[in-house]
């Protein structure tokens, strides 16, 4: 396989990894929120934890291989014979935007009932419950990753996969 014309453009477009991503994204901030909720706790710092996570775990580390796998296939093994792709002027700082941007809006109806209900949900967690934190660090990244190769998978299936 050659990579490069339309094959390289449909891996760089905003089609095809993004959505993907985008998807893994707003499972994770959900399923911080529920868990969260199944807790009892306040979700606002673990949402904030998770997109922190997100960003310079999952965001950062797809956006690299991508990178790697990009020089690998172009330059048909010697990667160092050709130039990187860079990433970290658009790509990356648009999907950290987004990833702050959909922890803003989980944590705004996560939190929103239970504000209006109780000015204890305003309070710092106590610090019994923190140790949920770096507990669920490898669970958010392993989920995550879980979730965006699944759907990569699928992508590409119902893209270049057998037609039935």
């Amino acid at each position: 396989m050659i990579f490069e014309g339309t094959v390289r453009d449909y891996f760089w477009s905003p089609k095809f990894i993004p959505p993907i991503l985008e998807n893994a994204i707003m499972e994770m901030l959900n399923w911080t929120a529920e868990s969260c909720q199944k807790a009892n706790l306040n979700p606002e710092l673990y949402i904030k934890e998770t997109a922190i996570e997100l960003q310079l775990g999952l965001v950062n580390y797809i956006y690299d291989h991508m990178v790697h796998l990009d020089q690998v296939f172009r330059s048909k093994g010697n990667r160092k014979s050709v130039k990187r792709v860079e990433v970290y002027d658009d790509k990356v700082p648009k999907m950290h935007k987004l990833v702050e941007q959909y922890a803003a809006a989980v944590n705004l109806i996560s939190v929103a009932p239970k504000e209006t209900a109780t000015a204890q949900a305003k309070q710092d967690i106590p610090p019994a419950k923190r140790w949920w934190i770096p507990t669920c660090f490898g669970k958010i990244i392993e989920k995550g990753l879980y979730i965006f190769t699944k759907s990569f998978w699928d992508s590409v299936l119902e893209r270049w996969g057998p037609k039935q």
